[in-house]
């Protein structure tokens, strides 16, 4: 039987060490093509959305160098989970086609149990879900030891928040100067909407993305007044969310579901927090008019297993102050 093609992506991405964005695209298509009711259509979308979860997941490094993008896999890597109850621990980083069954063998030996679960995404193409739960944080150690990888004996949720900078640490750093204005198509972040419009929108700061005519590259750039800084799309979004008292993170406390709108992703370093709290990648929701507030009419991204603290940091360090409410009709 073979193996499921996100397993068989991340082993590839694994044997290469390194590959380019576009061999990554090159390697995804070849993959779907073997997919029976993979849209051809839909390839571009999936492939920006696997790469952007392979990264929050912790499986993958995104980077640029030399003007070119790039995916690495992570260093293999057992991490405990922020749960509650008997430790449990997830596996990230790269893996090879005997990872599974060398897990399997490391717990058996040592008194862990395995679990083993599709990563289930609407869009993303991910590797299985390897869990580990053992009645003591020392026994998961000692499996990690077996398969000669990286233990971490402190959450890397945990980690991720405190490594995170915060939204005035960001704009501390820009570099303002004289507002001009670049002749690339561009468009305007609105905070009411949460989504980019083409019409211009009143307000101080304002969000402007632009796009390289040819490169396609794209630009963020924040304007106060007549001045004007390069800054990151997602931190740049809650620049201006905070200067609108815009407060649209929706959080349960009961269910330990946090809901990021669709169009206003968090920084890529709290993203990934966000998903290690489970290990598993959150749950796309489309707009629905049961859900609550902003999410209605957006959509969400719903991260699971986020314990209290994490919500509070994570929000915190984005200028946001957590809405409480009931997202009971995400399921389990």
């Amino acid at each position: 039987m073979m193996a499921p093609i996100g397993d068989r992506l991340l082993w590839a991405i694994t044997a290469k060490e390194r590959i380019s964005l576009q061999s990554f695209n090159n390697l995804f298509d070849q993959l779907a093509a073997s997919e029976v009711g993979m849209d051809e259509a839909d390839l571009p979308r999936r492939r920006r959305v696997t790469s952007w979860m392979l990264n929050a997941l912790g499986h993958c490094e995104t980077f640029i160098d030399g003007g070119t993008s790039y995916l690495e896999p992570s260093v293999p890597c057992l991490s405990r989970l922020p749960v509650s109850g008997l430790p449990r621990a997830m596996l990230t980083g790269g893996r090879q086609p005997r990872t599974g069954r060398d897990v399997e063998r490391a717990a058996a030996k040592l008194g862990g149990v395995v679990i083993i679960e599709p990563s289930e995404h609407p869009l993303a193409v991910l590797p299985n879900h390897i869990e580990i739960e053992a009645e003591l944080p020392d026994t998961l150690q000692a499996i990690a030891r077996e398969l000669n990888i990286a233990w971490q004996a402190t959450p890397s949720a945990w980690v991720l928040c405190n490594l995170s900078a915060s939204l005035d640490d960001v704009l501390n750093r820009l570099e303002w100067g004289p507002a001009q204005g670049l002749n690339w198509r561009h468009r305007f972040f609105d905070p009411r909407l949460l989504r980019l419009r083409d019409e211009v929108v009143d307000g101080d700061p304002t969000l402007i993305r632009y796009e390289h005519p040819y490169t396609r590259r794209l630009r963020f750039e924040l304007r106060r007044g007549q001045s004007a800084a390069v800054v990151d799309g997602d931190w740049g979004r809650y620049a201006v969310l905070r200067e609108a008292q815009r407060h649209v993170l929706v959080y349960d406390e009961r269910r330990y579901l946090f809901a990021v709108p669709w169009g206003v992703p968090v920084p890529p370093l709290l993203r990934r927090a966000l998903t290690c709290c489970s290990g598993r990648p959150p749950k796309s929701i489309r707009p629905n008019k049961r859900l609550t507030g902003d999410l209605s009419a957006t959509g969400a991204n719903v991260f699971l297993g986020v314990v209290p603290a994490i919500a509070s940091q994570v929000s915190t360090r984005i200028g946001q102050h957590l809405t409480h409410g009931n997202l009971s009709q995400i399921g389990d």
